[in-house]
């Protein structure tokens, strides 16, 4: 991610935090449904 304005590390900062929360939410979820 470059530094090149608020608007692009705003922009940047969103989705990837939306990314990382699906990620984390279905890591968990999907090692426990493959276990059973």
């Amino acid at each position: 991610a470059r530094l090149t304005g608020p608007g692009t590390v705003w922009l940047q900062s969103l989705p990837f935090s939306r990314l990382a929360g699906r990620m984390l939410a279905a890591g968990p979820a999907g090692v426990g449904r493959s276990e059973r």
